[in-house]
């Protein structure tokens, strides 16, 4: 049945979803890393990026499913600079080198990044270059070797919202929705647009063109645990959190109401290849999600080895119904 959302004075309107679905098994992504140690370890990719600081964490990915292509987002310095790599995605290799990447740019904010299959777009967060970025996204086209050029800015919370926390967009692959994180008074939201009604063909102010707004569920924060990959396949809302060191990170899945349908709080995807990896020293961050609608996989991007020498790890997890 449908309803209406409301957040302060603020109403959105929602959307029918069968709220019993259980997207993710938990039984795989909560697998206790005792039983996997006698079992075969969580298959992986090593994603190598080229260009500057390309042994800093990774903080973002996404994927074009129509060209099966990665690009991955890290960022460096003071004020920061982003730099994107892009791969050709093979989910049989246990590496992926990149094929090239972009020019740092501080239009490019530290965390987040999603494309737009339909008009092959990248998205991400606002970065220093921008005033009050927290407010914002920006959409700009990846060249290989150059600059971020003719970038559209995009306004997607009003400027009661906080305006330095990463808008971390995401695009559905069917391109119905825009969906941005956002924090109003220390709440954090999922905000979503209608994409058949707010065009990001240029740049513009939509803060006000919302079509749902909920809450984060508190739970998802706890220990200190940060916001740090969000995805969608449009029936689907899927938000993962965690720190760097090894203790088990969480997945929460919403419907487009903002219902929590799955509260997964001891995810263990990589725990083990990732504890007992000298290559790695034990550092397991999660720093990234996206949907590979081809294989009808959740794909989870961790952070892993020292700050001089990290690389990207890439799991799959099946997504059900």
């Amino acid at each position: 049945m449908n309803k209406i959302l409301c957040f302060g004075l603020a109403c959105f309107g929602s959307f029918s979803i069968n709220s019993h679905a259980m997207p993710l098994n938990p039984h795989i992504i909560q697998k206790s890393i005792y039983m996997e140690f006698f079992s075969k370890k969580t298959d992986s990719i090593d994603l190598i990026r080229k260009g500057v600081a390309k042994n800093t964490a990774v903080q973002g990915l996404a994927i074009n499913n129509n060209t099966s292509t990665l690009y991955t987002i890290h960022s460096y310095g003071k004020p920061q600079n982003a730099v994107i790599n892009r791969f050709d995605y093979d989910p049989t290799k246990s590496t992926l080198n990149a094929l090239d990447t972009q020019k740092p740019s501080q239009f490019i904010g530290h965390q987040g990044i999603t494309i737009d299959q339909q008009t092959n777009m990248l998205w991400a967060s606002a970065g220093d270059a921008i005033e009050n970025k927290g407010l914002n996204i920006i959409g700009f086209r990846y060249t290989a070797n150059n600059d971020v050029i003719n970038p559209i800015i995009i306004k997607v919370f009003s400027d009661d919202y906080n305006k330095n926390t990463y808008a971390m967009p995401v695009i559905t692959p069917d391109h119905h929705f825009l969906l941005v994180r956002g924090n109003k008074n220390g709440t954090n939201v999922v905000r979503g647009y209608d994409l058949n009604h707010v065009s990001l063909d240029h740049s513009q102010d939509i803060s006000q063109q919302a079509s749902f707004e909920w809450v984060i569920n508190k739970n998802f924060y706890k220990d200190k645990y940060a916001l740090q990959g969000l995805a969608s396949d449009g029936k689907y809302i899927y938000l993962m959190s965690g720190g760097e060191n090894d203790q088990n990170k969480r997945i929460q899945v919403y419907d487009l109401n903002g219902q929590l349908l799955q509260n997964l709080n001891q995810v263990t995807v990589g725990k083990l290849d990732n504890l007992f990896n000298r290559k790695t020293d034990g550092y397991w961050e999660p720093e990234g999600l996206a949907i590979d609608s081809k294989n009808k996989k959740l794909l989870i991007l961790f952070a892993a080895g020292n700050t001089k020498n990290s690389i990207g790890k890439l799991y799959s997890i099946s997504i059900g119904n």
